[in-house]
């Protein structure tokens, strides 16, 4: 169900709950609770429409940049003296 069907269902049984909220005023009169029932559904009515369209799930896209070229030829083993795979430990023997 996208947004657009789950808004209306939504203000399907708000329109419902306003009826009964209606209804019970026939039984309760203009009591203090019947008010704030009233001023409740019509706070989730301006809500409602407050939500607008649903905004996109999708990711935007990715800021064009400069892409570096890296090349093939082996790393320079100088570049990696002293250090430790990082979450495996140390070397058996090396103390730092």
């Amino acid at each position: 169900m996208g947004a657009a069907e789950s808004l209306a269902a939504t203000r399907h049984q708000l329109e419902r709950l306003d009826a009964a909220v209606l209804e019970l005023t026939h039984h309760y009169g203009e009591s203090l609770g019947i008010r704030r029932l009233r001023a409740d559904v019509r706070r989730v009515y301006e809500d409602l429409d407050l939500l607008g369209p649903a905004p996109s799930l999708a990711r935007p896209a990715a800021p064009a940049g400069v892409v570096e070229q890296l090349p093939d030829t082996p790393y320079d083993p100088a570049i990696f003296e002293g250090a430790e795979d990082e979450g495996l430990g140390g070397l058996p023997g090396r103390v730092r």
